[in-house]
């Protein structure tokens, strides 16, 4: 068996957007969700969020998956170009654990926007009451030098929460938003604030069929917690 050791990072893609604050007396208001678009079992939405003027979206679906095949695919970070929006050069950086670790990626625009790198403090929570993991990722600006040629993203941040709802789904509900720095034209930014779940999600469901995920298992420690993936041989 192939372990997901705690030095294996969690390919996680992030969105540059960018978007409007709304303040009343004094305090910023927490928009309603507004539904973007709804086809092959997925469902995107947006918001305007609380960070400084950005668009927030939410991707939401269910996959015909156990909750370890997921996380398999979630745990390739070699896999991330095959289903993550465009995405490229994946990195792990550091990890103390399983749950707690430094991923490095790369988000591809078009030209002439310049690519945006980002560095993700990502943690993995599991609570078996409900069969629901969550991962938080929080951008981690300077923990590396700037790269030439791109614009490294500084501030954002986003969750992943995967509930097995039975034996064989898992709902997933991906949330997320990033200040991408620089200029990025607003055309630009309200359509990937679609495409990027809407696309990543559909990628995901292909990928998660893949006989090297479907077969994966999970691994619990004595208390029950989370502690990697078993992959076939």
């Amino acid at each position: 068996m192939n372990f997901l050791k705690p030095d294996i990072g969690l390919a996680i893609c992030l969105v540059t957007l960018s978007m409007v604050v709304i303040v009343t007396a004094g305090e910023i208001v927490e928009q309603p969700w507004q539904m973007e678009k709804q086809k092959d079992s997925i469902t995107v939405y947006t918001r305007l969020s609380d960070l400084d003027g950005l668009t927030e979206f939410k991707g939401v679906t269910l996959l015909d998956a156990s909750l370890a095949s997921v996380l398999a695919v979630l745990g390739d970070v070699g896999a991330c170009t095959q289903w993550l929006y465009q995405c490229a050069d994946p990195k792990l950086l550091g990890s103390a654990s399983f749950t707690d670790r430094y991923v490095y990626q790369v988000h591809k625009l078009p030209f002439p926007a310049s690519d945006r790198d980002y560095v993700l403090h990502v943690r993995v929570s599991y609570h078996p009451d409900d069969r629901r993991v969550e991962i938080s990722m929080d951008v981690m600006p300077d923990f590396l030098p700037d790269t030439p040629g791109l614009v490294r993203i500084k501030r954002g941040g986003g969750k992943w929460t995967l509930t097995q709802t039975t034996d064989n789904q898992v709902q997933i509900v991906w949330q997320q938003v990033m200040d991408p720095g620089g200029r990025v034209p607003r055309v630009l930014v309200n359509r990937r604030a679609i495409n990027i779940p809407y696309e990543s999600l559909l990628g995901l469901a292909r990928l998660v069929t893949r006989s090297k995920y479907a077969q994966a298992t999970a691994e619990y420690g004595p208390s029950g917690e989370l502690v990697g993936i078993n992959y076939p041989d």
